[in-house]
């Protein structure tokens, strides 16, 4: 069985990316669907939840009859994560 954490996910839908914080970690990711993901997140029944092993975002939106909604996910594809550098500003 996958492990799975709950997640609260930074999304740009211009660009259709994914920022998740995964165990103190930062990871990127790309949704082949931005739009139905963006739609997903906004009317979101709970937190989402991320399975790192398939990439896997589940996302659980409000449906008729279902209290805890219902669950669509999304599978993410990972990008490289930039390295940030401290960079030190002189002032003369």
């Amino acid at each position: 069985m996958a492990h799975s954490v709950s997640v609260l996910p930074i999304f740009d839908s211009m660009l259709g990316t994914v920022c998740l914080n995964v165990d103190g970690q930062w990871e990127r990711f790309i949704a082949p669907h931005p739009q139905d993901l963006d739609h997903a997140l906004a009317n979101t029944a709970g937190r989402p939840v991320w399975e790192n092993e398939s990439c896997a975002l589940t996302v659980r939106v409000p449906r008729a009859g279902r209290s805890d909604g219902e669950a669509q996910v999304f599978f993410l594809e990972r990008l490289p994560v930039r390295e940030h550098r401290d960079s030190a500003m002189m002032v003369g």
